[in-house]
């Protein structure tokens, strides 16, 4: 029998990973005040672009059982485009040459996002279901 996530769970991982998102999207912009000469501007639209994942993840957090009683295409794109950035993020580590930490933190990030995506759908079926949609 496979394991099925609650909307709890899945509510719980969006928090998660908004909050390393957001952590991760401050210190790069921490790391542009402290040495800005250094710090080139791809890190600044690195940070940045986390920052907004990091927010938007929250967010699903927080409105996530409304998600599912209405529609979950805001949680189902958000996903999309995560697996997507990471993705492009593999190829660029590829591309550079590098086949160590960077491309398994890529693949790890679409099987996460694939396996999150499946389980906002399934339980938007559900829960349809439940409510005779």
């Amino acid at each position: 029998m496979a394991m099925k996530e609650s909307i709890f769970s899945v509510r719980a991982y969006f928090g998660l990973i908004g909050l390393f998102g957001m952590v991760k999207g401050i210190s790069g912009f921490a790391l542009f005040l402290v040495d800005p000469v250094s710090v080139g501007l791809a890190v600044i639209i690195d940070a940045s672009v986390i920052l907004l994942l990091g927010g938007a993840y929250l967010y699903s957090s927080v409105k996530f059982p409304e998600f599912v009683k209405s529609s979950t295409k805001f949680v189902q794109s958000l996903l999309v485009i995560t697996g997507v950035l990471a993705g492009i993020n593999g190829l660029l580590s590829i591309m550079q040459g590098v086949y160590g930490a960077g491309l398994i933190v890529s693949i790890v990030g679409i099987m996460v996002a694939w396996y999150l995506y499946l389980n906002v759908r399934r339980l938007e079926e559900e829960h349809g279901l439940e409510n005779g949609a």
